[in-house]
This record gives structure tokens, sequence and C-alpha cells, in this order.
């Protein structure tokens, strides 16, 4: 088996963002009757898990849905 070389290393820190730029800050997805699974576990994963340990901005991650009361 022929293994390719390695072309770029891993970044030595997680803080890639310039100071400038607005950092995303809160998101919320609704969910419906015809709810995709494995998207709606792919947004979960990306904006539900909290990264401040890494160095990243907290992101205050809320599922809606359509009805109020519904936990």
């Amino acid at each position: 088996m022929h293994l390719l070389s390695t072309v770029a290393e891993k970044p030595s820190s997680t803080h890639f963002q310039p100071h400038t730029v607005a950092v995303l800050s809160r998101v919320a997805t609704l969910l419906l009757d015809d709810l995709a699974m494995f998207e709606f576990g792919v947004v979960c994963e990306v904006f539900g898990i909290d990264r401040t340990d890494d160095g990243l901005p907290a992101i205050d991650f809320r599922v809606c849905g359509e009805e109020a009361g519904w936990r």
C-alpha cells in the first residue's frame, strides 16, 4: 500500500478568527413533523456542544417546536 506524504500540519492554535469579525452567538433550530434526523444531529453537534475550553466563543443553542410547552 502506498501512502501519500503529509501536505499540511495541524495548526498550533485554535484561535483563528480575526477580532474584527462578528461571531455567531445564538442559534435556534425549528423542529417540524418531517424532521430529518441526520441533519438535525449535525446541527446539534456543530452548535450544541460547548467548546469554550478550546478557546471558541459560547453559543446559545435552542431547539424550538411549533407549539409552546413541549419538552
